[in-house]
């Protein structure tokens, strides 16, 4: 059984608050000297327990996670246990003395954020477009499972087609491509910043020739409200069921997919700038309180799909912002 709409059933872990940037739209506020990671022995104890729950994938952020001193020993852990690790890096600490670590991952993503004067502008110094771009050559030429994970701003959807042939010509394997989010240091900008309904139209359109011109996976977080409504039994496992007595014998991944770690060791549905109200415990404490909460949501944003006429909908976004509503 499908849980929520991803292929796989993830545990998000957003290793620390460190980075050796400070991009102007991060979901953390992260950046050089920023301070908050997850203890070692914590992941440790709890990667057993979220894989008796279910979770079989674990993606590694931050921050950034090249600059977490423990990452090898998590990964050699994870990986010795039957966990698909991957991680999303701005590939500027993606060095050699890195390979033996990046070779053990099921995928590496590097972020962009456009071209190189958007990029390079986003993230605070001049050089790390270039610099991140020689990293996904590099790492490509190494035949490791790199793609490229891209941010994408109202006024930045003229530059993905170029972008886009630029990430595949240094040997990008996957296109990740999301809406920016307004979040974090992002909840600063204008809203001529974030996509509207007609631009999560196009990005869906323009993702799709993509595809077919470059012959590379194209993935993009909007999709259309209608195929959403009809796999709406993905959600099943949380939906079918309103007895919270009857879910708490669930595995948790039933209910909840993607589960967020953030560094502080809090644990949350869906993405990191979830409402606090939905927390589900911490690594040494989990708690299923706010199950009940978040499956009101999700039946609520799904029915919301089943009488929109047709429309492209950033669903995991869609269910961060309605979980701060009152």
């Amino acid at each position: 059984m499908r849980s929520g709409f991803l292929p796989e059933r993830i545990v998000h872990i957003h290793l620390t608050r460190a980075c050796n940037l400070a991009c102007a739209h991060c979901y953390s506020s992260s950046g050089p000297g920023k301070s908050g990671e997850l203890a070692l022995r914590d992941l440790l104890v709890a990667l057993p327990g979220f894989r008796r729950e279910g979770y079989r994938q674990v993606s590694l952020s931050g921050g950034e996670p090249l600059a977490y001193a423990a990452l090898p020993d998590l990964v050699a852990h994870a990986v010795e246990g039957g966990w698909r690790v991957t991680m999303v890096t701005n590939g500027l600490l993606a060095k050699p003395r890195h390979d033996a670590l990046l070779a053990l991952l099921s995928g590496i993503a590097i972020s962009f954020d456009g071209l190189a004067v958007r990029h390079d502008r986003m993230r605070g110094r001049i050089g790390a477009f270039d610099l991140a771009t020689r990293a996904l050559g590099r790492l490509a030429s190494r035949n490791l499972p790199v793609a490229a994970a891209i941010t994408i701003q109202r006024d930045a959807l003229t530059e993905l087609p170029e972008l886009a042939e630029h990430l595949v010509a240094h040997g990008a394997r996957v296109l990740q491509i999301r809406p920016i989010a307004r979040a974090g240091r992002a909840t600063g900008f204008g809203r001529d910043v974030t996509l509207r309904q007609s631009d999560h139209a196009r990005l869906f359109l323009v993702a799709s020739a993509l595809q077919q011109e470059l012959g590379v996976r194209v993935h993009v977080d909007v999709a259309p409200s209608t195929e959403l409504w009809r796999q709406r039994d993905a959600y099943a496992g949380l939906l079918a069921e309103c007895s919270q007595d009857r879910n708490a014998q669930r595995p948790l991944s039933d209910l909840i997919n993607p589960l967020v770690v953030t560094e502080a060791g809090v644990l949350r549905p869906v993405a990191y700038d979830f409402d606090e109200r939905y927390n589900l415990g911490t690594l040494g404490a989990p708690s299923r309180s706010a199950v009940q909460g978040f499956r009101q949501l999700v039946s609520q944003e799904i029915a919301s799909l089943r009488d929109a006429e047709l429309a492209f909908v950033d669903w995991f976004d869609r269910l961060a912002r309605a979980s701060s509503q009152v």
